[in-house]
C-alpha cells in the first residue's frame, strides 16, 4: 500500500523546460516465427524450397499500410476514450516538441503524415506497432548460400489504459490468419498494462510545483510518457497515483548508442526530488485514482 509512486522517467525539454507525466503506456512484446523447411538448405534449391525469411516478410508487409500506419484490425481493442482533462493537457503541449523530434532524429515527415496537434494526440492515445528486431539466415562476414529454414521478428505494441494484452495479441493472430499466415508462431514474450493518473491529481500538482521551483521555468504536462514503465504492477491493486520526476532529455539517445545524461541535469533531478518529497509530505490528502 502507498499514497503515491514515482516514475524514474521525468525529463527536461531541449530548451530546459521541466516535463511531468501521470503514467506510462503498457507494452506487449511478441515474437513471430516462420518455419518452412526442416533445416537450412543449399540455396540452389530455392527454386523449390520455401524460404522462411520470405514467408515472414510477406506476413509483416500486411501489418502496416503503405504509409506506415498499423493495419491490424482490433489493435485498438479496449482503448479508453480520452477525458476532457486529458484532451486539455494534450492541447497545451507545445508544438515545438515536434520540431525537436524532427531535428534530433533528422526526419522531415512523421509516419502517416501526422503533424501538429494530431501528432501529439497520437503520441498520447494511439497504440503503436513496431518491429524492434528482425533476423534470419546467415548474417556473418562473407557469403553462405542458404535458404533459411527459420525467420523471426520481435514486435512491440504500446498500449493505453483498459487494453488487455491478451485481447490485442488475439487481434494480431486473427489478422495473420485472415491474411493466410496462420502457420506463423505468435509467442508473447512480455505483457504490461498501462497505468495513468488523472491530470488534475494533487500528486501531479506537487511534481509540477517542485519542478518549476528548481528549474525556474513553467512545467509542460503530459497525460502519459510515450514509453512503458511497470506502474500497473505497482499501482493498480490499490489505485495508487503516480507521477514522473527527473531530468532526461530527448537527445539522451535512449536505447541507442551513446546513451547519455548531462551531469548538471543529475543535480537538477536530485533537487527536484528533494523538494517534491517536502511538498508531498505536506499534502492534506492524496486520494487514490478513481
Amino acid at each position: 500500500r502507498a499514497d503515491g509512486a514515482l516514475i524514474e522517467g521525468g525529463g527536461l525539454s531541449l530548451d530546459g523546460e521541466p516535463e511531468i507525466a501521470g503514467g506510462g503506456r503498457g507494452i506487449i512484446i511478441v515474437r513471430l516465427v516462420s518455419r518452412t523447411i526442416a533445416y537450412d538448405a543449399h540455396s540452389s534449391l530455392a527454386v523449390l524450397l520455401p524460404n522462411a525469411a520470405v514467408r515472414l516478410s510477406q506476413a509483416l508487409a500486411t501489418l502496416w499500410t503503405a504509409d506506415g500506419l498499423p493495419a491490424v484490425e482490433g489493435l485498438d481493442t479496449g482503448v479508453r476514450p480520452p477525458t476532457p482533462d486529458q484532451l486539455a493537457v494534450v492541447a497545451d503541449v507545445p508544438l515545438e516538441r515536434l520540431e525537436d523530434y524532427r531535428r534530433e532524429w533528422n526526419v522531415s515527415r512523421f509516419v502517416g503524415g501526422r503533424d501538429g496537434r494530431d501528432a501529439i494526440h497520437a503520441l498520447t492515445f494511439s497504440p503503436t506497432l513496431n518491429i524492434q528486431g528482425l533476423w534470419s539466415g546467415f548474417i556473418g562476414e562473407g557469403d553462405k548460400t542458404i535458404t533459411p529454414a527459420e525467420a523471426s521478428a520481435r514486435l512491440d505494441i504500446r498500449i493505453v489504459p483498459d487494453q488487455a494484452p491478451e485481447e490485442v495479441v488475439d487481434a494480431l493472430r486473427r489478422h495473420l490468419a485472415t491474411h493466410g499466415f496462420d502457420d506463423l508462431e505468435v509467442r508473447t514474450e512480455e505483457a504490461e498494462r498501462a497505468w495513468w493518473t488523472p491530470p488534475s491529481h494533487p500528486l501531479l500538482d506537487a511534481a509540477a510545483e517542485a519542478s518549476e521551483a528548481v528549474v525556474g521555468k513553467a512545467v509542460v504536462r503530459y497525460v502519459s510518457m510515450p514509453g512503458t514503465v511497470p506502474m500497473y504492477q505497482v499501482c493498480a491493486t490499490h489505485r495508487v497515483p503516480c507521477t514522473t520526476l527527473g531530468a532526461g532529455r530527448d537527445d539522451c539517445h535512449a536505447h541507442a548508442p551513446d546513451e547519455n545524461v548531462r551531469l548538471e541535469d543529475l543535480g537538477t533531478a536530485a533537487r527536484i526530488t528533494a523538494r517534491f518529497l517536502d511538498l508531498f509530505a505536506g499534502l492534506a490528502e492524496v486520494p487514490p485514482v478513481a
